[in-house]
């Protein structure tokens, strides 16, 4: 690499593959492991469903997946859909029709019903005969090559369609000799959007909790991509900056970036602590955007003033995680506080919907048949309790200013 490369070195928030794949070793082996075989004909046993809160690279990491899975010099056939390709089993079809426009004329009389103006099943077939179509037209494109179907973004789709997808998916692995790999990736909206399709058995699946990097992951996703440019850092000061992202990937590219474009500007070849401190600025006006988002997005959904209660837990005990009995009691309280529901069904929604946005993270760790909550962010707690402060201070300077009884003429 020279010096010009450090301005393409880092991705931040582009979904683009980031220049070291750091922490998501086991995960990959999971992917790989039924890439092998499906190189040997064999269909996978059950669908990959990743989920997690943004910026943590469920995309990336499935792009880095896809790009490196030639197996024995056979490569399956990788489809990328988004939900924009599948509000219907019609779209479903034509996009996979658009494979291989051969696969239509094998299957007449149905595909005469087609309307190949737009691409659209007559309405004259059924439900269930377009499912069936559905489902011939995926065995068949798997008969000729494996297939691997990633559909990003996938806590979008309707949740009708889902299942079709999901059933559809069953029945074409449970067939000898054709390949199949579904891949559903979304946040953490996508479990209970699953929850609501009319397939039971997606939880028995391959499921990929993809939340924030170790500490040692983190420092390498900046040290080892700044190496291979030439660029030293000292292994202590990429743990610190690596700290200072929170082990947040989307934060560590933000990083990874400022501090390789102040290296470009400036010669250098070391990054050093005044290197850090001359980006930090920079840093932080960038991932304001973020903060700015989510606490939208946490007044709309009428969340904020739970969400400050549960950031104020973690900040006020220094917990970095909490057991799900716990969660759901400090939750319980805020809705005591706050007047709200506290039945169960009511607690439970709102950890959901805490969970859906990434304010908070559950996961289930490799030594532990436990549930746990942590921050999905842990600089965005300080920032909704600081905006808390802030507008508490705000309110009190806002009203009118009335002298204590005993102070009055």
């Amino acid at each position: 690499m020279t010096i010009a490369d450090l301005l393409t070195l880092f991705h931040p928030g582009s979904g683009r593959i980031p220049p070291y794949l750091a922490g998501r070793d086991v995960e990959r082996a999971r992917f790989d492991a039924v890439v092998r075989n499906l190189s040997n004909g064999i269909a996978a046993d059950g669908d990959m469903i990743v989920y997690g809160p943004r910026g943590n690279g469920k995309t990336a990491m499935l792009r880095h997946f896809t790009n490196n899975c030639v197996c024995d010099g056979t490569r399956p056939s990788i489809l990328w859909m988004t939900p924009n390709d599948m509000r219907s089993l019609e779209d479903m079809t034509e996009a996979l029709a658009d494979e291989d426009r051969g696969l239509l004329d094998r299957f007449s009389p149905v595909a005469a019903s087609l309307d190949l103006g737009i691409a659209r099943l007559s309405t004259e077939v059924t439900v269930a005969r377009r499912s069936s179509f559905f489902r011939k037209i995926l065995g068949s494109l798997c008969s000729r090559a494996p297939v691997v179907l990633i559909v990003d973004e996938a806590h979008n789709l309707d949740p009708g369609i889902a299942g079709d997808l999901l059933n559809a998916s069953q029945a074409v692995r449970a067939n000898p000799g054709t390949p199949f790999f579904l891949v559903l990736a979304g946040t953490p909206g996508l479990v209970p959007l699953l929850q609501q399709s009319n397939a039971s058995f997606w939880e028995r699946g391959d499921i990929v909790e993809l939340g924030r990097l170790s500490p040692e992951a983190a420092a390498d996703a900046l040290a080892l991509p700044l190496a291979d440019a030439g660029i030293s850092i000292d292994r202590e000061l990429a743990a610190e900056v690596a700290d200072r992202a929170y082990c947040y990937p989307y934060f560590i590219q933000v990083w990874g970036n400022e501090i390789a474009c102040c290296l470009h500007d400036s010669k250098e070849s070391t990054v050093s602590a005044d290197t850090v401190s001359k980006v930090k600025n920079k840093v932080n006006n960038n991932i304001k955007s973020v903060y700015r988002v989510r606490l939208d997005e946490l007044v709309k959904m009428n969340l904020f003033d739970i969400s400050v209660q549960v950031a104020g837990h973690f900040l006020e005990n220094g917990k970095d995680r909490v057991s799900y009995i716990g969660m759901m009691n400090i939750i319980r309280q805020a809705h005591v506080d706050l007047g709200m529901d506290v039945r169960d069904p009511a607690i439970a929604e709102t950890a959901t919907r805490l969970a859906s946005i990434g304010f908070i993270w559950g996961m289930s760790p490799e030594d532990s048949m436990s549930t746990w909550y942590e921050p999905g962010i842990p600089s965005l707690m300080n920032h909704v309790v600081n905006e808390s402060m802030q507008m508490d201070t705000s309110e009190n300077l806002a009203r009118p200013f009335s002298r204590p009884a005993d102070l009055k003429a």
